[in-house]
């Protein structure tokens, strides 16, 4: 329980800052002291946690579109990422494979071995199987 315990805001912006509030713009390098913990339309530094990017700002528009951009990076990345991990995991075990083996009637299912082709073929994908099918 937490009752009676308030922790200041600047506390807790200071624990997302590593422990120290004073940083460097990620836009323009300027010293920083960041004083707030999201974006709301305001001109003064914060933090911003994008996906997976992490942030200090002064609070310049430019330097913000700059993480934004980068933020866009690295979500294509990402998803560049996991489109190339999709082609190669098994429909059955879920095992990322250096090479799979496809279902040779609908195309559409892709297995790490024989084993998992079978099993899955044994337990399901015998009723779902239609021939020209692609994934």
């Amino acid at each position: 329980s937490m009752d009676g315990i308030l922790v200041l805001y600047t506390d807790l912006v200071k624990i997302l800052c590593g422990g120290d509030l004073t940083q460097k713009c990620f836009g323009c390098s300027q010293d920083i002291i960041v004083l707030y913990a999201s974006y709301n339309d305001c001109k003064v530094p914060f933090f911003y946690q994008g996906f997976n990017t992490k942030a200090y700002l002064c609070g310049d528009e430019d330097c913000f579109t700059k993480v934004i951009i980068r933020n866009a990076h690295v979500l294509g990345a990402c998803g560049k990422i996991v489109a190339a991990a999709d082609e190669n995991t098994c429909d059955y075990c879920f095992l990322v494979c250096v090479k799979v083996h496809r279902c040779t009637k609908c195309l559409s299912k892709y297995y790490c071995g024989v084993k998992c082709r079978d099993d899955d073929w044994l337990e399901v994908h015998k009723l779902l199987c239609k021939e020209g099918q692609e994934r």
